[in-house]
């Protein structure tokens, strides 16, 4: 579950940022 859970949760967070980023350049990039 824990696995599952992480290769679902994490992907899918970057992924938001990615196109977030993209989509919006003025968008200020998480510092992590």
């Amino acid at each position: 579950y824990k696995e599952h859970e992480m290769e679902i949760g994490y992907p899918t967070d970057v992924r938001h940022v990615v196109h977030v980023d993209l989509d919006d350049p003025s968008v200020t990039p998480p510092s992590w």
